[in-house]
């Protein structure tokens, strides 16, 4: 009796991490720094704060085959274990870890062969193996998937196929990191539907680390928010968000709950979109502001008329009959589905993808008269989706110092950039030891030391916290008033309505929808901001958390 008292009495976490310290080589700032950590089985636990606070790095330390290299102390249980002492068969079956850029670690070239490649190097029998790749396919819905090449794939299916993988092992522990980036709203409810049936209904720990909490954040029960290595609130969303009142870090969270701290109509916070709506119907706000529209631009500065694009003669084509038209001192978003041709159009554009039909003027000139390098000097500059690419020295000084010489740039302006951005810190490291939000300031901060006319970005917001997020859409703004253009694609709508002043949809391999941001996002009522859904037929014409702010006269805190 008594050894069972002590059991009843006795509550051991499933993941206990205790007094965990790290640094990373040649680093004297610690990654992480006395980091106490308590997950049960079952949780829902989403990881939360700025670029570069490590959250990556202590996902990391919860997989044994990919703990980072460094110095280390303290301790990491698993099932009362050190979780050091995990054998890798164990570790391989039980952990499944899905890295933020899923393209970059895929193994095989088919989905069918991605699905059974870790099942195979269990040993298990060929019949088997296709049984659960057959329940996979179907409990994830890919079926149609599964002759596929990867490299066909969008961002979407690629991340589902990814988690398939994993759970043909059947884990108990699912790591995601960021796996909403880069994803358009409908693949990213999709997927967070998935993610949350896998801990409803197979009892799967989650552990995401994420940025924006508009689509997960009802599903969580644990929210960990970190800071320069540092847990420094854990606990249940709803108390968290409380203790975090006025704080920046409250920008990364649920629409209805930053309106509701922002205006304080009621007492109440609301949850989820429907109850926001009541809550805004049931406040009696009279509406106050008038919102226009109307914008100046300078002269035409892009047009691409009646473009025609395939990756080879015998493929579908990606882009058809395209035209558009950018103006001097405009920033246009064009938003769109994973797959729908985005970032295939802003190659054509930056004269990386030649179109086998059509005519792209850039600064009243044919694309294709420029020579040696000339349209990339002071002319137009180019962010891709993956940032890294950009890079190919040991550090990032020295990465900037390359650009610096090609392009004669002022130090006094480099230093006023890098101070702009916030990444002085970053000098001496190497590109591939940043955070996903950190690089992707580096590699804006190496576009701007060539002072381009017009900037061309693939995913801008992609990794950014909230802060970042902000700083960024103010340098374009700053950019804007100097006459410089912007051409992004973007799945990220709100960044779309706060930065753009035109917006379009890529569907169907054209342009649609041109037209004011106000006027895309207001007219469109289920690929729009979460603000235009909780505010439609409430409160006219408002797009953004400010707009409503200004309707109530109160300032966002």
């Amino acid at each position: 009796m008594k050894e069972c008292h002590q059991y009843e009495n006795t509550k051991m976490s499933f993941i206990e991490v205790k007094n965990l310290s790290f640094s990373y080589p040649e680093q004297k700032v610690k990654a992480l720094d006395d980091v106490n950590l308590d997950i049960d089985r079952g949780d829902f636990v989403i990881v939360y704060g700025p670029s570069g606070c490590s959250k990556t790095t202590i996902l990391k330390h919860l997989k044994p085959e990919i703990i980072p290299y460094g110095i280390r102390s303290g301790d990491i249980l698993y099932d009362g274990k050190s979780i050091l002492e995990l054998d890798r068969l164990s570790s391989a079956r039980k952990i499944a870890y899905i890295p933020q850029n899923t393209s970059d670690y895929s193994i095989t070239h088919k989905v069918y062969r991605e699905l059974a490649f870790s099942l195979e190097c269990m040993g298990i029998g060929n019949s088997e193996i296709y049984t659960r790749i057959a329940e996979c396919c179907e409990y994830f819905g890919i079926g149609r998937l599964f002759d596929r090449d990867i490299s066909t794939l969008s961002g979407g299916e690629r991340k589902i196929v990814s988690i398939a993988a994993a759970m043909c092992l059947n884990p108990e522990l699912m790591i995601l990191d960021e796996p909403l980036s880069q994803l358009d709203p409908i693949s990213c409810k999709r997927l967070v539907s998935i993610i949350e049936r896998l801990n409803k209904e197979k009892g799967i720990t989650i552990i995401i680390s994420e940025h924006k909490l508009e689509d997960i954040y009802q599903f969580c029960n644990k929210l960990i928010v970190m800071e320069r290595g540092k847990i420094c609130l854990n606990g249940l969303p709803t108390v968290v968000g409380d203790n975090l009142r006025g704080s920046k870090s409250l920008g990364g969270f649920p629409s209805y709950v930053r309106l509701h701290y922002a205006t304080q109509l009621k007492e109440k916070c609301p949850f989820g979109i429907a109850e926001a709506r009541r809550y805004l119907a049931e406040s009696s706000i009279n509406q106050k502001v008038e919102f226009t529209s109307k914008i100046e631009y300078g002269e035409e500065i892009l047009n691409c008329k009646d473009i025609c694009f395939a990756y080879d003669k015998k493929s579908e084509d990606v882009l058809s009959n395209l035209s558009l038209s950018l103006h001097k001192g405009e920033i246009m978003c064009v938003l769109g589905s994973n797959g729908s041709g985005k970032s295939t159009l802003l190659k054509v554009i930056a004269d990386l993808k030649k179109p086998y039909k059509g005519k792209i003027l850039v600064f009243s000139k044919d694309i294709r008269k420029y020579k040696d390098n000339e349209l990339y000097h002071s002319n137009i500059s180019y962010l891709p989706q993956n940032p890294l690419n950009m890079f190919s020295c040991e550090s990032i000084g020295e990465d900037f110092r390359r650009v610096k010489a090609v392009h004669g740039t002022d130090d006094t302006f480099f230093k006023q950039t890098l101070e702009l951005l916030g990444i002085s810190h970053l000098l001496s490291k190497n590109p591939r030891d940043v955070s996903g939000g950190e690089l992707q300031k580096c590699a804006l901060c190496m576009l701007l030391l060539t002072s381009p006319r017009l900037l061309l970005l693939d995913e801008p917001s992609k990794g950014l916290d909230y802060a970042s997020k902000q700083d960024l859409i103010n340098i374009l703004h700053e950019l804007k008033k100097k006459g410089v253009s912007v051409f992004a694609v973007t799945h990220d709508v709100e960044f779309a309505a706060d930065v753009a002043d035109t917006s379009a949809m890529l569907f169907n391999k054209q342009l649609i929808g041109v037209k004011g941001s106000r006027e895309f996002f207001c007219d469109n009522k289920l690929y729009t901001t979460p603000i235009c859904r909780i505010t439609d037929g409430i409160l006219d014409g408002c797009v953004t958390i400010n707009d409503v702010i200004k309707m109530v006269g109160k300032d966002e805190k």
